[in-house]
C-alpha cells in the first residue's frame, strides 16, 4: 500500500513526490504532508501556512488546482501523529488505524451529512499545528455498472492483516470476530459499491474474490472491449499492480493476461536471504506457487510450474500478524478455500497459523513507472472522477500523468493458466473475479500491495455492437509474412534461428495502438526475440484503432531452430 505506514513511503515522501511530479501548485499555496487526503481520491487539500496555523482548500487531486472536481462522500485522512478534531455539522470522523510505531494515523472522514450545496469546517490539531479546512457537501458519483453481489474471500498479506481499515472487508471497519452480519457492512456489495477506504491485498499472492450473480460476459457493445473496471488508489508514478483471474464456477480459473504476461523468461538475480528484493528479477513467472511460512520472521518461497525454487527469501518481513486466519476474523476465507480448492482446481489456496500458500499465479517485476504496466493490471491508473463508476476508458492509450478512469479489463485477454494460450470466451459467463497482488517487494515501510476500492461491470455500453478493429495490414517474423490466430487450436509456429535476434513487425492504421507483447507502437510496432534451440515463445499482437471499437487480438508461436 502506498500511503502512510505503507509499502512505498510515509505521507511526507508521497505528497512531496506527487507535488514534484505534477508541478502545478501555485506559488502562494503549499501541499502539507502532515495532514493529507489519501492518494487515489479525486480531491486533495492545498494548504497555506501562517506559523503553526494552516488553512486548507479542497482541490482537484490531478491538477492541485480549484478546477472541477467531485467531492467524495467519504475519504481517508492521513495525519502525522494522533489528531483531535472539531467537526462541523454533517461531518463525522472515525479512527481507522495507526502505523506500527503509532507515529502516523488514518481516519475516515464522512461528509455525506453536509447539506447539499453547503460546506462545513473540519479542524484538525496535531503536535505540529492546527489545520482548518472547509469541506463541501459530497458530489455523488453514480454506480453506472453492476457492483459485485458479494465478496467470497479476502486474504491480505502483510501490514493490514489485522481486520481493520484497509485490512477489513467491512465498511464500518468492524473486525467480524464476535460480530453478526447485521452489524457488519461488506465493502463493495453495499452502498454505491465504491469504497474510499477499500482493501489492501498485501504482498504477492494476497487476494480478494468477488461474486457477480448475473455474471460478466464478453459483450460486443462494450467500448474498447472493456467488460469490467477496477478502481484502486493509484496515483502517478506509484503503481502497485494487481493481476486478475476469472472463473465460471470458482474452480477453473483463467488469467486475464496483462501487457507483461508474455515478457521474457524469468531471471532471478537477487540473493537468497535478502531482506529487500525489490527489482531482483526480470521477466515474468507464470503459473507460480508462492508460500509464506512464519517462524520468528516471515519466509517467502516462489516456485515455478515445475516446482523449481526461483526466490527463497530467508527474511521477508517480521510481523506478529502477517496473514489472517479464521480466528482473526476472516471466516469467509476458509469457507471459500475449502469449497473451491479441490483436486481439480487449477488455483489453490491454503491458509493457517503458520503457512500461507497459493498456486497458479503470475509474478511480474515491480516498477515505480506507471507506463510499464500498459494494460491489464489493477491499481495502476488513477481513478479521477468518472461520470459513473464502470465507465470504460481506452486501456490501450499509453499512460500519461493526466490519464484517469481506473483500469478496464477485457475477457478476451483470458488465457489457460497452465499453457498461457488463449481461451475462447464466446458464450462463457464469468461469475467469479479474483484480484491478487502480482509483485513481490518488501521495502522499508512494508510490502508493495495492490489496493481495490471498487469493481463494476461496464456502464457506458453502446446500443449496438461497437465493432472490432481490422486485422493488421502486415505481420512479419523476420522476412516471413505470417497469419495470426485468434484461437489456441490453430496458432502458427514459426521457427527462427537459434540464439539470433529476430524481429516481429506489425503495421496497421496510422492511428492504431499496437502491442507486441508489452512493446508499443502507433501505426507500426516491432519487437525482437532471441530463443535457444527448442525454446518457444508466445507472441500476442493487439491492435486497437483509437476509436471505441474492440481490439483485434491474434497470436503466433516462435520456436528456436536447430
Amino acid at each position: 500500500m502506498k500511503k502512510i505506514f505503507n509499502s512505498r513511503a510515509l505521507a511526507l515522501i508521497l505528497v512531496l513526490a506527487m507535488a514534484v511530479s505534477l508541478l502545478t501548485i501555485s506559488a502562494s499555496a503549499t501541499t502539507i504532508s502532515k495532514v493529507s487526503i489519501a492518494e487515489g481520491e479525486p480531491v486533495a487539500i492545498d494548504w497555506t501556512q501562517a506559523g503553526t496555523t494552516y488553512t486548507g482548500t479542497i482541490v482537484n487531486s490531478a491538477t492541485l488546482s480549484s478546477t472541477v472536481y467531485s467531492m467524495p462522500s467519504s475519504f481517508t485522512l492521513w495525519t502525522e501523529g494522533e489528531a483531535t478534531f472539531e467537526a462541523g455539522t454533517g461531518i463525522t470522523v472515525t479512527a481507522i488505524g495507526a502505523s506500527a510505531d503509532e507515529t502516523n494515523y488514518s481516519y475516515k472522514v464522512d461528509v455525506s451529512g453536509i447539506a447539499s450545496g453547503s460546506t462545513a469546517t473540519l479542524v484538525v490539531t496535531i503536535s505540529s499545528g492546527t489545520y482548518t479546512v472547509a469541506l463541501p457537501s459530497a458530489t455523488p458519483i453514480s454506480a453506472g455498472g453492476t457492483k459485485p453481489t458479494s465478496v467470497l474471500s479476502y486474504a491480505p498479506l502483510g501490514q493490514f492483516a489485522r481486520g481493520n481499515g484497509w485490512g477489513s472487508i467491512y465498511s464500518n471497519y468492524a473486525n467480524v470476530a464476535g460480530s453478526t452480519a447485521s452489524d457488519a457492512l461488506v465493502k463493495f456489495a453495499t452502498g454505491t459499491g465504491y469504497e474510499s477506504t477499500g482493501v489492501s491485498l498485501g504482498a504477492f499472492g494476497g487476494y480478494i474474490d468477488f461474486y457477480f450473480q448475473g455474471g460478466i460476459t464478453n459483450d460486443a457493445k462494450n467500448p474498447y472491449g472493456v467488460d469490467f473496471v477496477i478502481y484502486g488508489n493509484a496515483f502517478n508514478a506509484n503503481p502497485e499492480a494487481g493481476a486478475v483471474q476469472v472463473s465460471e464456477d470458482g474452480i477453473t480459473w483463467y488469467e486475464l493476461a496483462g501487457s507483461m504476461y508474455y515478457d521474457g523468461n524469468f531471471n532471478y538475480t537477487g540473493e537468497a536471504g535478502a531482506s529487500r528484493i525489490s527489482n531482483a528479477y526480470t521477466g515474468t513467472l507464470r503459473n507460480a506457487t508462492i508460500s509464506y511460512s512464519q517462524d520468528s520472521v516471515i519466509k517467502a518461497t516462489v516456485k515455478d510450474a515445475s516446482g523449481a525454487t526461483k526466490i527463497n527469501a530467508a527474511q521477508f518481513v517480521a510481523s506478529t500478524a502477517w496473514w489472517p486466519t479464521v480466528l482473526k476474523g476472516y471466516p469467509a476465507i476458509a469457507a471459500h478455500i475449502n469449497s473451491n480448492a479441490t483436486s481439480t482446481s487449477n488455483v489453490q489456496v491454503t491458509c493457517n497459523d503458520t503457512l500461507f500458500s497459493s498456486t497458479g499465479l503470475t509474478l511480474i517485476p515491480d516498477s515505480n513507472t506507471t507506463a510499464d504496466y500498459a494494460f491489464g493490471y489493477a491499481d495502476v491508473t488513477p481513478n479521477g472522477s468518472p461520470a459513473s463508476y464502470g465507465d470504460a476508458i481506452n486501456p490501450y492509450t499509453p499512460y500519461t500523468s493526466s490519464k484517469t478512469g481506473g483500469d478496464g479489463f477485457d475477457l478476451e485477454w483470458a488465457v489457460d493458466i497452465t499453457t498461457g494460450l488463449p481461451v475462447d470466451v464466446t458464450d462463457m459467463t464469468f461469475r467469479y473475479v479474483r484480484v491478487y497482488s502480482a509483485v513481490l517487494d518488501n521495502g522499508t515501510f512494508g510490502e508493495t500491495s495492490a489496493e481495490v476500492c471498487g469493481i463494476f461491470t461496464t456502464a457506458n455500453k453502446a446500443v449496438t455492437s461497437v465493432g472490432t478493429t481490422a486485422t493488421p495490414t502486415t505481420v512479419t517474423v523476420g522476412s516471413t509474412a505470417v497469419t495470426l490466430s485468434k484461437t489456441a487450436s490453430d496458432i502458427q509456429t514459426v521457427t527462427i534461428s537459434k540464439n539470433t535476434a529476430t524481429e516481429v513487425a506489425v503495421a496497421a492504421g496510422t492511428d492504431s495502438h499496437i502491442y507486441i507483447n508489452s512493446t508499443y507502437g502507433k501505426g507500426n510496432a516491432s519487437n525482437s526475440f532471441t530463443l535457444a534451440r527448442g525454446e518457444e515463445q508466445i507472441v500476442r499482437v493487439i491492435v486497437q484503432d483509437s476509436t471505441s471499437t474492440q481490439p483485434y487480438i491474434g497470436y503466433v508461436m516462435l520456436k528456436g531452430g536447430r
